[in-house]
C-alpha cells in the first residue's frame, strides 16, 4: 500500500454517508463533548464549501472525547451497550454548540466515524500498548508535535505501524485503527497532549480543551440557582424583562443570572427547545448563553458574566472612570458587527428590537457585547413575533407607530440613537426631548459638532472621525426606514475612514485616566487612527456561524459575526 494513501487517511476522514437512527437522550452516551469552546468547527461545518474541514473537525472533536473517556475507563470507545445512544445524541448534543444536525449525516457519524475503536480485534489502551511495534510509534511521537517535521514523523510511524498491523485496504478499518493509535496516544501522558495529537492527526487547528469544570451549555436546577445567588441576594441589575443576579455555582466560573419576571405561557418543553435553539447562536458580540433553569413555574437564564457592567453605566452613573473617544467607537463597532450578524447571518434574519446603552454589556478588556434578546424575532418574509413589543421609547423607531412593525431598519434606528449617546454622553431623553431632537441644533452646522462631544473625552476626540460619525448619526435615524443604511453600510463607512491600511497606524500614551481596557488608551489627533486592539475584526464580519443555523424561534435573551467572513468566534 503505498505510504502517500494511508497518509491522507490519516489526515481527511472518509466522506459522505448517512445512519439512521431512533432518537435518545443524551444521558444514554458517556461521552463529554463539553471540554471546549468549538466555535471554529461550527464555523465550518455552518459552510457548504468547508465540508471537508467540517468532517476533519467533527472526526477530531470525537475522537478527543473518545479519549477522555479511555482516560478513565482504559477503553477505546463506548460499550456496545450504549452505541446507538451515542450515535443518536452525539448530533443533538453538537448542535448545542452550532454544529448542525446535517453534519453528522454528510460526514457519516456511524459509518465511518465510528464511537467505538475496536482496531483488530483490540479493544483497550493496554492491548494497543502491547501490538507489535507499538512502541516505536511511542517513541516517535512522544515529542512536541507543534512543529511540523515532528508530526510528518509521528504520522510516518504510524504509517508503518498500520501497514504492519493491518493486511487490508478497507478505509473504513484503517480509519478506525488510525483513531484507535490516536486515542492511545494521547493516553500516555508526557508530551502528548490531545488538542496538539489532534492538530496533526486530522488536520484541525484551534481546538483547546478547558481547564478545570466543564463549560457546557447545560440545564441548571432551581436549587442550584437559590444557592449560586445567595438566595437570591446578589442583585446586579433590574430590567423590563427581570432581575439579573451575579452567581458563583460549585462547578464553574461566576456567571450572571436572569430571573425573568414574567413567564409566558409556553410550555416548559417548548421553553428548553427554543433556549437549545437559542444556544446555537455563537458571536464574539453576543454575551453568551451558558444555560437556563425552567422549574416552579420560573424561568432562568444563565449567562457569561460582563466584569465591566453596562455602557449606560459607564456613560451615566458618577463614579465610573470616562470612556475615551477610542474606546466609544469601538464600541460602536462592535455592536455594529453583532448587529449584522443578526441581520445578514441567521436564517431567517433576526431583529434585536431593543437596542440601548443598558442592553451592551462590556467585558474586563471593554469589548462590547449585545444582551437581552428578549424581543428578538424572525424579519423579513419569515416575520413570526411571538412576544409584544415591549421596546424602549427613547429608541424607537417613529415609523412604529404608523406600521406597529418593528424590522431591521428599526434596529438601524435604535443603533443611530446609540451612536448619539456614545458621542454626547447624554441620555436618550435630554432636557425633556428625546436625543435625536434635541442634538439638532448642533448637528445642523460644523462649528457645532464639538459641543455635541462629551466633555469626559477631553480633547481626545478626532474632528474628521466626529464629522464621520454624525453623518452616520444623521442616516440612521433619517425618519423613514427605508432612507435608513443597512448594517454592512454602516460597517464599510467605519472601514473606509478607520482602516489602518488607508490612513496609518499611530498611538501616544498619555495615561490620562482613560478606560479603554484593550489596549493602552491614546489621544487620538487629526488623522489618526483607532487601531482595532491589533486586529481586524472590526472592519469585517466575525461570524461564527452562517445564516443557515441561527434559531428561527423566538430568542428570549442574550446577545452577537460580521461582513466579509473572515474571523471568528472563539
Amino acid at each position: 500500500m503505498p505510504a502517500a494513501y494511508v497518509l491522507v487517511l490519516f489526515l481527511a476522514l472518509a466522506s459522505l454517508g448517512s445512519h439512521s437512527r431512533s432518537r435518545a437522550i443524551a444521558g444514554d452516551c458517556p461521552l463529554d463533548f463539553s471540554w471546549s469552546n468549538i466555535s471554529l468547527a461550527s464555523s465550518a461545518c455552518a459552510n457548504q464549501n468547508e465540508r471537508g474541514k467540517c468532517c476533519r473537525y467533527l472526526n477530531a472533536i470525537v475522537a478527543i472525547s473518545i479519549a477522555r473517556f479511555a482516560n478513565a475507563t482504559g477503553r477505546l470507545g463506548v460499550p456496545p451497550a450504549v452505541t446507538e445512544g451515542c450515535l443518536s445524541s452525539i448530533p443533538e448534543t453538537l448542535s448545542l454548540y452550532g454544529i448542525p444536525a446535517s453534519a453528522s449525516v454528510f460526514c457519516g457519524l456511524g459509518p465511518k466515524i465510528r464511537v467505538s475503536y475496536q482496531c483488530q480485534g483490540r479493544a483497550t489502551v493496554l492491548e494497543m500498548m502491547q501490538s507489535p511495534n507499538f512502541s516505536d510509534v511511542i517513541e516517535t511521537c512522544n515529542v512536541p508535535l507543534s512543529l511540523d517535521n515532528s508530526c510528518k514523523r509521528c504520522l510516518n510511524s504510524g504509517i508503518i505501524y498500520l501497514h504492519h498491523l493491518i493486511a487490508t485496504d478497507d478505509n473504513i478499518t484503517l480509519s478506525v485503527c488510525r483513531d484507535a493509535v490516536f486515542v492511545t496516544l494521547a493516553n500516555q501522558g508526557g508530551n502528548f497532549s490531545a488538542v496538539d495529537m489532534a492538530a496533526c492527526f486530522f488536520g484541525v487547528q484551534g481546538l483547546s480543551i478547558f481547564p478545570g469544570p466543564s463549560a457546557m451549555f447545560r440545564r441548571f436546577a432551581y436549587k442550584e440557582m437559590k444557592k449560586a445567588t445567595e438566595n437570591f441576594s446578589t442583585v446586579i441589575g433590574k430590567g423590563g424583562f427581570g432581575t439579573v443576579y451575579k452567581a458563583q455555582f460549585v462547578d464553574g466560573p461566576i456567571a450572571a443570572v436572569k430571573r425573568m419576571d414574567k413567564v409566558s405561557k409556553q410550555g416548559e418543553e417548548e421553553f428548553c427547545r427554543e433556549i437549545e435553539l437559542l444556544a446555537r447562536l455563537h458571536h464574539r458580540h453576543l454575551v453568551a448563553l451558558k444555560g437556563f433553569c425552567a422549574e416552579r413555574n420560573e424561568r432562568f437564564l444563565v449567562y457569561e458574566y460582563m466584569e465591566n457592567g453596562s455602557l449606560k453605566d459607564h456613560l451615566h452613573s458618577s463614579g465610573r472612570k470616562r470612556l475615551s473617544w477610542r474606546t466609544r467607537l469601538q464600541i460602536a463597532i462592535d455592536v455594529a458587527n453583532a448587529l449584522e450578524y443578526l441581520h445578514f447571518y441567521c436564517d431567517p434574519p433576526l431583529c434585536h428590537r431593543d437596542i440601548k446603552s443598558s442592553n451592551i454589556l462590556l467585558d474586563e478588556k471593554f469589548v462590547a457585547k449585545v444582551a437581552d434578546f428578549g424581543l428578538a424575532h424572525a424579519s423579513r418574509s419569515d416575520a413570526i413575533i411571538f412576544e409584544p413589543v415591549n421596546t424602549d421609547i427613547r429608541y424607537m423607531d417613529p415609523e412604529y407607530v404608523v406600521t406597529q412593525e418593528l424590522t431591521e431598519k428599526s434596529d438601524i434606528y435604535s443603533y443611530g440613537v446609540l451612536l448619539l449617546e456614545l458621542v454626547s454622553g447624554r441620555r436618550a431623553i435630554h432636557e425633556n426631548r428625546n436625543l435625536v431632537e434635541w442634538s439638532q441644533k448642533f448637528l445642523a452646522t460644523d462649528s457645532r459638532l464639538p459641543e455635541l462631544v462629551d466633555p469626559a473625552t477631553g480633547d481626545s476626540f478626532d474632528f474628521e472621525q466626529l464629522h464621520m460619525v454624525v453623518e452616520l448619526i444623521k442616516w440612521c435615524t433619517h425618519k423613514e426606514g427605508r432612507a435608513r443604511p443597512s448594517i454592512k453600510q454602516v460597517l464599510r463607512v467605519f472601514s473606509e475612514h478607520l482602516d489602518p491600511v488607508q490612513n496609518g497606524f499611530s498611538e501616544n500614551e498619555e495615561g490620562d485616566g482613560y478606560v479603554g481596557g484593550r489596549s493602552s488608551e491614546a489621544r487620538i489627533h487629526r488623522n489618526e487612527v483607532i487601531p482595532y486592539s491589533g486586529d481586524v475584526r472590526c472592519l469585517q464580519s466575525s461570524s461564527s456561524t452562517s445564516r443557515s443555523y441561527c434559531s428561527r424561534s423566538v430568542l428570549l435573551e442574550s446577545g452577537s459575526p460580521q461582513s466579509p467572513p473572515g474571523m471568528f468566534s472563539l
